[in-house]
């Protein structure tokens, strides 16, 4: 017989996995909505009015930033100095920018998490991995944002507050 936190640990799982389907298919019949609302010609016509060259450089573009993201944890794992394959770890990287990018932080982490305790890393090393993962965005926030302020000081470079109302 199984003991009762082995039984609460299924159930959390599978309502979670339920959950995770019913959030998709919530996301999927938001998407069919919008589609319905602009049509689906239209948004063909608008698909095929752009340019190739710009498709192909949203695509180069969009290629080179998930690389260079990557490399915050190729970065963390010199930090941590724990040995592991560079293919894993951007791999690892990738799915959770991936993930991160579209829907929030939380499935980055766990999929990290999933995978970097499977190749050996403890939970600690973990944990410092995100950390320096969070700190180095952070950092680079704050050089582009105290760029930007050195660069254009204006107050009202973003416009003044009654412009958003």
């Amino acid at each position: 017989m199984r003991n009762k936190t082995g039984q609460i640990r299924d159930v959390l799982k599978r309502i979670s996995s339920f959950l995770g389907l019913v959030l998709f298919g919530i996301a999927i019949w938001i998407i069919a909505q919008e589609v319905k609302q602009v049509g689906l010609e239209a948004l063909r016509k608008d698909f095929q009015s752009i340019p190739h060259e710009a498709l192909a450089l949203a695509a180069l573009l969009t290629f080179a930033s998930y690389f260079f993201l990557t490399t915050y944890d190729v970065l963390a794992f010199r930090y941590i100095e724990h040995e592991l394959e560079r293919k894993k770890i951007m791999f690892a990287a990738f799915l959770g920018y991936a993930f991160s990018n579209s829907i929030s932080m939380t499935p980055s982490m766990a999929i990290r998490y999933r995978l970097y305790s499977q190749w050996g890393l403890s939970g600690a090393e973990i944990s410092r991995v995100i950390f320096f993962h969070f700190l180095s965005t952070w950092l680079g926030f704050f050089a582009v944002g105290g760029t930007i302020l050195i660069v254009e000081p204006n107050p009202n470079f973003f416009g003044s507050v009654s412009d958003f109302q």
